[in-house]
Formats: structure tokens, C-alpha cells, sequence
């Protein structure tokens, strides 16, 4: 009988954690050793390249790389949202039980797809407050475990104004 698939990035893993990635610079591929400028150069790529609007968090909620999608979704410079927290595009009223869900998500990350039927509302730098869709996923590095988060707004929701 085959084994049931699960939802993180290396089948060899334990399901109860996420898949442990070597640090950065330390990959190891055909051609040689990468470098740590060719590892930088990926992540950059990577994060830029998600689909919609990306960042990354550390396992104390802080936002550590924003592609520039999400930049433009939430109205900050890179500047303004690497080192804050990510409650910072939570509406104020959500951001104490935002601390709580997160608390849980990291007890036991998983990834967790975007779910139309989830009600989840994001704040943009004016204040504004748009529906949107999350998608998390957990990855544990030498440096310490993170989430890929990716935002999309709700395709029945308004355009900004």
C-alpha cells in the first residue's frame, strides 16, 4: 500500500514537522558548491516570483523578505515591513487573536492552502481593509523555521480606490 502524501516539501520527513532545508549557500548541485551570492540571487527570485503578493516570516511573526506584489498590495515600502511584525496588515481589532492563530500555527506549522470560504481581511497602509485569501507554508532552515506567506485579494472583492 502507498504511503498518504504529505503536505510538506520532503517526503523523507517525520509529518509532524516541516522539511529541514540546509542553510543558505550550503546546497550542493551537479555542476558544484552554490555560493551564497547564487543562493541570495535564488531567494530574491524566488520570493518575487510567488504567485501574487509574497513575504516570509520568522517563527516570532516578523516579516523578513516582501516581494514586491505585496509591497503594492498593502501600500509599504520594503523598508516599512521587513522587521515588523506581521500583525502590522492585520486590522487593529483582529491583531490579538492574530497572535493567538499564530501561536497555534507555529505549535504545529503545516502548509495550509488558500480557502475561499474562509472570511480573512487584510489592512493596507491607508487603512483600508480588503478580503483577501492566505496561503501558508512552513519551512525550517539552519537559520531557524519560517512561513511563506502568499496573499491574494478575493476575486469578488473591489479593486482599491
Amino acid at each position: 500500500m502507498a504511503d498518504a502524501p504529505t503536505d510538506h516539501v520532503s517526503p523523507d520527513q517525520s509529518s509532524d514537522a516541516p522539511a529541514a532545508l540546509p542553510p543558505p549557500g550550503m546546497e550542493e548541485a551537479a555542476s558544484g558548491v552554490r555560493t551564497t551570492a547564487d543562493m541570495l540571487e535564488l531567494q530574491h527570485a524566488i520570493i518575487e516570483n510567488l504567485p501574487g503578493a509574497g513575504f516570509v516570516t520568522d517563527e516570532d511573526g516578523r516579516i523578513v523578505l516582501v516581494n514586491q506584489r505585496a509591497r503594492l498590495l498593502f501600500g509599504y515600502t520594503r523598508d516599512q515591513m521587513v522587521g515588523q511584525p506581521v500583525e502590522m496588515l492585520v486590522p487593529e481589532r483582529l491583531r490579538e487573536q492574530h497572535v493567538m492563530h499564530r501561536a497555534d500555527y507555529n505549535a504545529k506549522p503545516r502548509i495550509r492552502p488558500a480557502a475561499a470560504n474562509l472570511t480573512l481581511i487584510a489592512r493596507q497602509k491607508s487603512g483600508r481593509e480588503i478580503p483577501v485569501e492566505i496561503m501558508l507554508i512552513p519551512i525550517v532552515t539552519g537559520a531557524g523555521a519560517y512561513t511563506i506567506v502568499t496573499v491574494r485579494r478575493r476575486k469578488d472583492a473591489a479593486p482599491a480606490g
